[in-house]
């Protein structure tokens, strides 16, 4: 069984931890372990590509509604 501390102190540190990103938070009651988002750059490349694609997307639909 995991301890509520160990959560609660997991969830204080996604929230005050800037650097995360996204990152995966494992909780179980032998400890904590935090993984990246991103297991190679290949796929945190595409991840980019698509965030800006999307972004420009966006900005031209509220170009077309203003």
């Amino acid at each position: 069984m995991v301890p509520m501390s160990r959560c609660v102190d997991a969830y204080i540190q996604v929230i005050e931890d800037d650097t995360l990103n996204g990152d995966i938070i494992t909780v179980s009651a032998e400890k904590s372990a935090i993984e990246p988002r991103y297991q190679d750059p290949v796929h945190e490349l595409l991840d980019d590509l698509c965030q800006e694609r999307k972004e420009g997307i966006l900005n031209k639909i509220i170009e077309h509604f203003q």
